[in-house]
């Protein structure tokens, strides 16, 4: 009887790791490739509005030549992510320099969160944050072809920014 009071008590203080959009808050910078274009790219995962929501905040462009470093900004997008406390799936918006808005349902695990996107009437696709063992984050996006095939059309390694 005392082993089995023992394991209960074990298994009771076993905490669960945190999930990734608890993972992901703060800045990251990175460079990768997007339709094909090199780019820089830098997002950022906060809190917001009293901790109800989760905003991403992505933008990409190319670095231009010479000193002083500029970054001449290509595409801006916003997601915000209901808080889902406990929970794996959650659910949200996005926003971009196109113009878009875009319905999102996502699913989390300690390491990945995984966005399916869409536009009423227009193209749909899926995003993947990953946290890799060294830290870092591999973000990659597909887009729906009209054979419901997913087709990669962006993929950026980031580190934390400062």
């Amino acid at each position: 009887m005392p082993i089995l009071i023992l394991l209960v008590s074990l298994f009771s203080v076993v905490t669960q790791s945190p999930l990734a959009l608890d993972r992901l808050e703060g800045r990251w910078t990175g460079a990768g490739q997007v339709r094909g274009q090199a780019v820089r790219a830098e997002l950022q995962f906060e809190k917001v509005l009293g901790g109800k929501f989760t905003r991403l905040s992505y933008r990409f462009g190319e670095e231009l030549p010479g000193p002083p470093k500029t970054f001449e900004v290509k595409f801006e997008g916003h997601a915000y992510y209901a808080a889902c406390p406990g929970g794996q799936a959650c659910t949200g918006q996005w926003f971009d320099t196109l113009g878009f808005v875009r319905v999102i349902n996502a699913t989390q695990t300690a390491d990945t969160l995984a966005s399916e996107w869409k536009t009423a009437g227009a193209e749909a696709g899926k995003s993947e944050y990953r946290i890799t063992p060294d830290g870092g984050l591999v973000v990659t996006d597909w887009v729906r072809s009209a054979d419901g095939s997913f087709r990669e059309f962006g993929r950026v390694m980031y580190s934390r920014g400062k």
